[in-house]
């Protein structure tokens, strides 16, 4: 008998957490909107975390993806190492760095518990028992047609292969033992 090791790569992207919750049914989303729900129930220094209040300013612009957030922490950052800059004493500017890093690790560990409250022990045992049927199918039928050409696997013999391709709404099969397209 002939010892083959097998690899298994799991790839996982933007929105993976969200659509297994769905899947499973559950009452709470990793989204955005349900963090920022939660951190304005359970953050107790809302008033003085600086973090926080920039939140709040780009939720009443209709802020709503993890992108939003992202893009508003890296801001924050680089305000901060600017306003770092412009101060000549250190005093000053270790306690702009200190009171940041403050806000920054409150919203930290609130994130956790969010993920905590979220994501039960009871959650994860069930997805341990979900099959990841078509996921790769799944996964790279949202690629460009540009983006499927340039993928370096596509061109290696594989057992099996088999790709469901979206073309703008109409459906494209690929089955063969080695992928040219």
């Amino acid at each position: 008998m002939k010892n083959e090791n097998v690899v298994i790569t799991y790839i996982i992207g933007n929105g993976f957490d969200m659509a297994v919750l769905e899947a499973l049914g559950q009452e709470y989303s990793t989204s955005y909107e349900e963090f920022y729900n939660y951190l304005s129930f359970f953050l107790k220094n809302k008033d003085k975390n600086s973090i926080y209040k920039k939140i709040l300013e780009s939720k009443n612009k209709n802020d709503k993806l993890w992108t939003d957030y992202e893009l508003l922490l890296q801001d924050l950052v680089h305000q901060k190492i600017s306003e770092i800059g412009q101060v000549e004493n250190q005093n000053q500017k270790k306690d702009i760095y200190e009171d940041f890093m403050k806000d920054w690790e409150e919203i930290q560990y609130k994130f956790s518990d969010f993920l905590n409250y979220v994501i039960t022990p009871d959650t994860l045992k069930k997805v341990s028992n979900m099959a990841g049927i078509n996921s790769l199918e799944r996964c790279l039928g949202e690629l460009s047609f540009e983006d499927w050409k340039s993928l370096r696997f596509r061109l290696l013999p594989c057992h099996e292969c088999k790709l469901t391709y979206n073309i703008t709404g109409s459906v494209a099969k690929f089955s063969d033992k080695s992928i040219l397209v």
